[in-house]
């Protein structure tokens, strides 16, 4: 009886024991000052949210110039073939007009005709001139007087061939005019593409296309035309080179309504045409929306966390996150612009704990030594 006794007064004084330690213990740890975190943090920052679409193109003339066949007149000659470089100005093929032909050399032969005579009425002009000017007015009265009246008909010859050989080389002038309008030339300096022989005024007989840069050419649905501008700056790139940068210049209707042709001048661009060409447009999806790297956001039980820091202690935010970009994330909903959120949070941090910028002090420090080197 008496060792039981002794034994359940020597548990008892353990017991007493161990509650005053635990006692000292949790009285110390409440006392004590909560232990502060060093972190590296992360601006939140705001810029415009962006999708990148990418589309097939290819390499086109910068103006393509298709040429009909005249009205009711038929092609004597056609002057080029498909691939023939051509300047603007040079005859492609020759029409002919047998009528307006006819009254041409009608036209000119009479005009030949006038210019002989008026260089006969001249020459006789001068001859009788000479005659009186060899004379004596007074001897010669009777001789001069009838020469006279042969000069005077000489220079009414003289004048109305003259007069008629001025009227001829206008009708002339007008005549092969028209006739040299019967060619078709060239609108512009370029390369044959196309060339059909026929009459047929609905279709074109000859295409060319500009010489000079060419022009990228997409062809796109009406909705994904929407978000392309005129005036747009996108990059292009062919297989295996480096992407280079292009603006828009144009949309208009492709052979359907269902397409929309859009043109763009590319910089730098050694392109030949038909050559394929890979086009990369941004669409605007926000204007501007926050953006954190993804390293700043922890998923703690299915849901997405960031912990941002204010007034020297960490609020533990529930974020709700949108595109990922890279390495960055669109934060939608839970931390604004310009706020610091840790980077590679851990589990353990918790709501309201004590927290020191490292980040932030660090280029305080830097802005200091740089402030000073100055000096």
């Amino acid at each position: 009886m008496k060792k039981r006794l002794i034994l359940w007064s020597a548990a008892g004084t353990c017991l007493a024991v161990l509650l005053a330690a635990n006692t000292y213990i949790f009285a110390e740890s409440e006392s004590s000052p909560v232990q502060e975190i060093r972190l590296q943090t992360v601006k939140v920052t705001e810029k415009p949210l962006t999708e990148v679409h990418h589309f097939d193109g290819i390499a086109v003339a910068d103006e393509i110039i298709d040429v009909y066949p005249l009205f009711d007149k038929e092609a004597s000659e056609w002057l080029v073939k498909k691939g023939d470089a051509v300047t603007e100005g040079d005859p492609l093929v020759l029409y002919s007009d047998p009528e307006l032909e006819s009254r041409l050399k009608e036209a000119e032969d009479a005009l030949s005709e006038e210019e002989v005579k008026a260089d006969y009425y001249g020459a006789l002009k001068s001859k009788l001139e000479s005659k009186i000017s060899n004379l004596d007015e007074e001897k010669d009265k009777v001789l001069i007087e009838e020469i006279s009246a042969q000069l005077s008909d000489a220079e009414l010859a003289e004048n109305i061939s003259l007069s008629r050989e001025t009227s001829l080389g206008s009708t002339v002038s007008n005549l092969q005019e028209k006739i040299q309008n019967l060619s078709v030339v060239s609108p512009i300096s370029g390369t044959v593409q196309l060339v059909e022989q026929h009459s047929d005024l609905s279709k074109p007989i000859i295409r060319i296309h500009s010489s000079g840069s060419l022009l990228v050419k997409v062809s796109l649905s009406p909705t994904e035309a929407a978000f392309i501008n005129e005036g747009d700056e996108v990059t292009w790139q062919l297989s295996n080179t480096n992407r280079e940068k292009a603006t828009v210049l144009r949309k208009q209707m492709g052979g359907t309504n269902e397409i929309i042709d859009v043109y763009m001048q590319a910089e730098n661009a050694t392109l030949t045409e038909g050559e394929p060409v890979r086009v990369f447009v941004n669409e605007t999806i926000k204007k501007k929306t926050a953006f954190l790297p993804t390293s700043a956001v922890i998923t703690i039980d299915q849901k997405k966390y960031v912990y941002t820091l204010v007034d020297g202690f960490l609020q533990k935010r529930e974020v709700l996150t949108g595109v990922v970009s890279g390495r960055m994330v669109e934060i939608v909903k839970g931390a604004a612009k310009g706020e610091w959120a840790a980077v590679k949070p851990s589990e353990a941090y918790y709501h309201n704990q004590r927290a020191y910028n490292l980040t932030v002090e660090t280029g305080k420090v830097n802005e200091n030594v740089k402030e000073k080197n100055k000096k």
